[in-house]
């Protein structure tokens, strides 16, 4: 799998978020601010990026 050789790589990250948000549309907010989820998994690899996309695009409670 190429992500695991270069888990820092934008375009790899770019493209894993694009397939990711058309698989789960209600995960396209992490669209409108990708540079959030870049710092999310800096330095992590694919394993940990799916986790880190359902964490952050999930709902935040209403205060």
């Amino acid at each position: 799998e190429c992500w695991s050789r270069a888990p820092g790589d934008p375009h790899a990250l770019a493209g894993w978020l694009l397939a990711h948000t058309a698989l789960h549309p209600g995960h396209r907010r992490l669209l409108a601010r990708p540079e959030r989820f870049a710092a999310a998994v800096a330095g992590e690899g694919a394993d940990l990026w799916e986790h880190a996309a359902h964490r952050l695009a999930a709902p935040r409670p209403r205060a």
